[in-house]
C-alpha cells in the first residue's frame, strides 16, 4: 500500500476537523433577581384582528346556537306537557 501525500495528509485532516468540530463549554445562564424592586409592569394585552370570514363565522356560529337553544327548550316543554297531559288523563 503507497504512503500519502502531502496534500491527501492536509485533505484528511480538514474531512476529520469538519467532521468533529470542538465542543465548547456552555456555562450556566446566572438569574439576577431584584430585591425589594415592586413589579410594576402592565399585563399585556393582546388585540385579534378578525378576519372577514372569522366576523361570519363567528355571526352564523351564535345565530347557530341560539336556534339550537330554541328548538331544544320547545322539545323539552313538548315533553312536559305530554307528560302532564298523560297524567292528567288528558291523552
Amino acid at each position: 500500500m503507497p504512503k500519502k501525500t502531502k496534500r491527501q495528509k492536509q485533505q484528511s485532516d480538514l474531512r476529520r476537523n469538519m467532521v468533529s468540530p470542538v465542543v465548547q463549554k456552555i456555562s450556566e445562564p446566572v438569574m439576577v433577581r431584584p430585591t425589594g424592586v415592586p413589579n410594576n409592569s402592565k399585563p399585556i394585552e393582546r388585540q385579534y384582528i378578525l378576519s372577514e370570514y372569522d366576523k361570519t363565522l363567528k355571526m352564523h356560529t351564535i345565530s347557530d346556537l341560539r336556534k339550537t337553544f330554541i328548538i331544544t327548550f320547545g322539545l323539552f316543554a313538548l315533553e312536559f306537557f305530554f307528560l302532564y297531559a298523560k297524567l292528567n288523563g288528558i291523552i
